[in-house]
């Protein structure tokens, strides 16, 4: 639930970041977009970084009005990740 939702956003990233660099390396796209905020946004934000790209992060419903507040963790990555 609530407490392991960041969590999932750093498992998220080791499982898709060398995708993403083989995808990037190939195609070279110039933008991340996440589809969400949590989990999604912060593996989103840590791939940007680590190809050096920008990162987009499509929010709404619970990204907003319920994830934020489900604890300290969650509240941190909510606001200054994306």
């Amino acid at each position: 639930g609530a407490w392991f939702r960041s969590l999932a956003g750093f498992t998220a990233y080791i499982g898709l970041v060398s995708v993403a660099s083989k995808l990037h390396k190939n195609y070279g796209f110039d933008v991340v977009h996440s589809n969400t905020l949590l989990p999604d946004g912060l593996a989103g934000v840590l791939i940007g970084q680590k190809l050096n790209l920008p990162t987009v992060c499509t929010v709404r419903g619970a990204d907003v009005t319920v994830y934020p507040y489900e604890n300290p963790i969650n509240n941190y990555f909510s606001i200054i990740r994306c």
